[in-house]
C-alpha cells in the first residue's frame, strides 16, 4: 500500500518499518509499504517529526497485510470488434467444476467494462461469487476462478443501432466456439471463426494504463541497529520501563482495560506484546505466560523497542 507522509509545525521527519533505520524526510513523501511482509502480518511504521526548536514528536501506525483482491489477470475486447456495442459488459463463469455451484465474478450480464485506448477491458478479481444451481442464492467463494480449466467468457452489450441485446459468443455457440480464460489475460481482437473456432482470441501481456502512484519502495530491512542508534530502549511487556519484565507491568494493562487508567507513549507501544495495534487481554496473557516461563507462545514480549534519534 502507499502512505503519503506531511508535516505540521515541523521542519523534517523521519520514518521507518519496525526497527529498522530511519530515513529522514521533508515535505510530503509518498512511501510504498509492505512488500517484505507476509499476508496476514502486521506493519508497523514509526514516525517522527521534528520542529525548529529541535522539539520532536512520535508516532506509531499499524497495518494488517490483507490477501489480494485482484488476480492480475484481465480480459481485453478490441472496440474495432464492437462498432455498435455500447454498455459492454463481460461475464465470467465455471458451470462445469461443481455440479452444485456456477461460480461467477457477477451475475449476468457480468461487469461492465472500462475503457483504456483502443480496447474495453476488466479484471478478474481474487474472489468471486458461487451461485447455487436452480436459485438465484450467491455467496462469496475463495474458489480461484481465474485459473479455472473450466473458466469461460462471455462479451454483451447494447446495439447502438436497434438497441437490442447482443453477446459474443452467441448463446447457441457450440463448445469449439466458446473462449477460455485458461488463467492467463486475454484479449479479443475479433469476432471471426476460423475452423470453427474464435480466430481473435489471444494471450496477451497487455495491461490496463492505469495512474501509476510515484512512491519510494520501504522495507523493514533484515539488520539489528546499533547500539548507539537507540536514543531510549524499552522491552516488550515492560509496560512500567523498569527495566524489568514483572507482575505490574500484567497490573498497569489491567488497568488499562478497565479504564482506570490509560496508557501513552512508548509505554503504550510496550505494552501491545502481539503488534496487532491493539492493547487487550490477549496481551495480558502473553505476558502472563511469559513470566510463568512456559514454553508456549508469548508474542514478542521481552523482545526490544528501540525509539531513535
Amino acid at each position: 500500500m502507499t502512505v503519503q507522509l506531511s508535516l505540521e509545525n515541523a521542519v523534517s521527519g523521519t520514518y521507518a518499518l519496525e526497527n529498522s533505520t530511519p530515513t529522514e524526510f521533508t515535505g510530503s513523501p509518498t512511501i510504498r509499504i509492505g512488500s517484505d511482509y507476509e499476508v496476514g502480518e502486521t506493519i508497523t511504521l514509526n514516525l517522527t517529526a521534528k520542529d525548529a526548536n529541535g522539539n520532536t514528536s512520535k508516532a506509531t501506525y499499524f497495518y494488517k497485510k490483507n490477501p489480494p483482491t485482484s488476480s492480475g489477470i484481465y480480459v481485453f475486447l478490441a472496440k474495432s470488434a464492437v462498432k455498435n456495442w455500447k454498455n459492454v459488459n463481460c461475464y465470467v463463469y465455471d458451470e462445469t467444476t461443481s455440479s452444485t455451484y456456477t461460480y461467477v465474478v457477477a451475475g449476468w450480464p457480468g461487469v461492465a467494462m472500462s475503457e483504456d485506448g483502443d480496447y474495453y477491458y476488466a479484471e478478474i478479481p481474487a474472489r468471486c461469487l458461487a451461485q447455487k444451481k436452480g436459485t438465484n442464492i450467491t455467496e462469496e467463494s475463495d474458489f480461484d476462478l481465474p485459473h479455472s480449466p473450466n473458466t469461460y467468457v462471455i462479451f454483451n452489450g447494447t446495439n447502438s443501432k436497434t438497441n437490442l441485446t447482443t453477446q459474443w459468443p452467441t448463446a447457441n455457440a457450440i463448445e469449439s466456439q466458446k473462449v477460455k480464460l485458461e488463467g492467463a489475460s486475454h484479449v479479443l481482437e475479433t469476432m471471426k471463426l476460423t475452423g470453427g473456432k474464435p480466430a481473435g482470441w489471444k494471450t496477451t501481456d497487455m495491461v490496463p494504463h492505469k495512474d501509476v502512484v510515484e512512491a519510494t519502495d520501504v522495507t523493514k530491512g533484515s539488520e539489528t541497529p546499533s547500539e548507539t542508534q537507540f536514543v531510549k530502549k524499552g522491552i516488550y511487556g515492560d509496560v512500567d520501563e523498569s527495566g524489568t519484565i514483572t507482575v505490574q507491568d500484567v497490573s498497569k494493562i489491567q488497568r488499562k482495560l478497565a479504564e482506570f487508567e490509560d496508557l501513552t507513549g512508548v509505554s503504550k507501544i510496550l505494552a501491545d506484546v502481539d503488534k496487532d495495534g491493539k492493547i487487550t487481554v490477549k496481551d495480558v496473557t502473553y505476558i502472563q505466560v511469559y513470566l510463568a516461563e512456559y514454553q508456549l507462545n508469548y508474542a514478542h514480549t521481552g523482545e526490544t523497542y528501540g525509539v531513535y534519534e
